[in-house]
């Protein structure tokens, strides 16, 4: 419907002659299309920033179909980038994008912010999850399982916290569907606002989901757990790049659900916490846009 509707407008009179933008929605996509079409530059920007570290399928068609100039966030990602576009058979028609980087401002800022803080270390942890997305707009099963199974090893995991002895704080998304009637069954405090990486105190952040929380927090002081579902592939050597950052505690999968070693989870949880730092070798290859 969007696409026939498009075709009625006249693209040429538009004022303007550029578009810009930064989420993949389908709209931008479509919108990207009949911009080229007539002769109009698309410039976009990369969002998260977690894509360096993993090989999602549908990154490159999600992001820069008919783009012209697309910005990361650091010199890394610009080379994952060039070479997933290389290495497709479309590129030719799809994929005549320049790839430019001049480093990610937030997370220079971020970096030198909480270099210079000092964290006081304590037993709090805060888990931020993933959304939930319902069915109508739920992810491919390769980028994200569904809202069920994320549900069930949510309860799991914080259990098996509870019982090692920390203090949790679950940090829900703000967007997706906000199950509240589930978040007030956890037996932990549950915080709703914005995620404000200068306001937590927390010495130990666990995520689920690599997204753009996930990578804000690599550039800061704080303890990094990823639980890794191995639902999204891993690219190296930026993968192992990010175990020197961060600690990845491994799923297996029982007759319920996925599920995560509460032995595992123990030693990753005492690493993270003597492990509150973002070395600068890191920040260069990540957050700053050298060899651009």
């Amino acid at each position: 419907k969007i696409f026939k509707a498009f075709k009625r407008i006249d693209f040429e009179q538009l004022t303007g002659n550029y578009l810009l933008g930064g989420t993949p929605q389908p709209l931008g996509r479509i919108l990207n299309y009949f911009y080229k079409k007539n002769k109009k530059k698309i410039i976009r920007f990369t969002h998260g920033g977690d894509r360096v570290f993993f090989d999602d399928i549908l990154w490159i068609y999600n992001e820069i179909m008919f783009c012209d100039e697309y910005y990361v966030h650091g010199s890394e990602e610009k080379k994952v980038l060039q070479k997933k576009i290389k290495q497709n058979p479309h590129r030719k028609d799809l994929f005549q994008t320049k790839v430019i980087t001049r480093g990610s401002e937030k997370h220079k800022q971020l970096f030198e912010y909480f270099r210079m803080k000092k964290q006081r270390k304590n037993k709090k942890i805060l888990f931020v999850p993933g959304c939930f997305l319902g069915e109508v707009f739920m992810h491919n099963p390769y980028f994200k399982p569904s809202d069920t199974v994320i549900a069930d090893y949510i309860f799991w995991t914080v259990k098996i916290i509870n019982d090692l002895g920390y203090e949790i704080t679950i940090k829900v998304h703000p967007g997706g569907i906000q199950f509240q009637r589930f978040f007030k069954s956890l037996p932990c405090e549950i915080i709703y606002n914005s995620f404000n990486l200068s306001s937590y105190d927390h010495s130990i952040i666990i995520f689920d989901f690599a997204g753009t929380a996930f990578f804000d927090s690599l550039a800061s002081n704080k303890g990094i757990v990823y639980l890794n579902n191995h639902i999204r592939p891993s690219v190296d050597p930026n993968y192992n790049s990010l175990l020197q950052r961060c600690q990845v505690v491994h799923a297996f999968y029982d007759n319920n659900n996925i599920r995560f070693s509460s032995k595992d989870l123990k030693k990753s949880l005492e690493n993270a916490y003597d492990q509150q730092f973002c070395d600068d070798k890191f920040a260069k290859k990540y957050f700053f846009g050298h060899n651009s």
